[in-house]
């Protein structure tokens, strides 16, 4: 697993739950996302999202601008999904091993950890369980 210091702050999370159709925020993640930034973790967006949400992201996504970096992979015709991971690797020097990957499509997790990623499905919307799983987590890194 990953080591004490990953686990200190390097340990890299991934957050892609903003995969929905429908585009709307999903407002009870700001706790978890602020609660992640104050713990010194970092925060990315990878989205396969429409191709509308890159033109309109700032005012889908709330605090967007916490977070460490954005990835949008729907304009870059990219078919399999291990291609949309490996491009947020490299674009962002991840270490799949240090990463947490939180989407609303079970799917995606697998993907995910596929690339050596471990995840988190948040299909239920339910923040509170989330953070739980995130404690956990960040109780057995150390």
């Amino acid at each position: 697993g990953p080591s004490a210091e990953a686990a200190s702050g390097s340990l890299k999370t991934v957050y892609a739950g903003l995969a929905f159709y429908n585009m709307k925020p999903i407002k009870v993640m700001c706790p978890v996302s602020q609660d992640l930034k104050a713990r010194g973790f970092k925060l990315y967006i990878c989205s396969n999202a429409s191709l509308r949400l890159p033109m309109c992201y700032q005012e889908l996504l709330p605090e967007v601008d916490s977070f460490d970096g954005i990835l949008f992979s729907a304009n870059k015709n990219v078919k399999a999904a291990e291609e949309i991971y490996e491009r947020l690797f490299e674009k962002f020097n991840i270490k799949p091993e240090e990463s947490y990957f939180i989407d609303d499509l079970q799917l995606n997790i697998d993907g995910a950890a596929a690339c050596g990623m471990k995840g988190y499905c948040f299909a239920d919307g339910n923040a509170e369980k989330l953070q739980k799983a995130l404690d956990k987590l960040n109780e057995d890194t150390k």
